[in-house]
């Protein structure tokens, strides 16, 4: 059993990414990552990609795509 526990952004970003379970993980990536750039401040997409870039392995791969996919701040 892992320790570890994901950050609240981690853990907003997987229930976001829930809400789009019928769409494909690349569709869903997407959206994840227009959402990001649409809503959340630019010091908030550092800290997201950094928290992504820690959790490593244990990271949903939608999300991962979905920081690929994010406009810098």
């Amino acid at each position: 059993m892992s320790d570890h526990v994901p950050s609240a952004k981690l853990r907003m970003a997987n229930d976001i990414v829930r809400q789009w379970a019928h769409l494909s993980a690349q569709e869903r990536s997407v959206r994840l990552a227009q959402h990001v750039n649409s809503f959340w401040e630019p010091r908030m997409h550092v800290r997201f990609e950094t928290q992504v870039a820690a959790a490593g392995d244990t990271c949903d791969p939608v999300i991962v795509e979905a920081v690929r996919l994010l406009v810098g701040p």
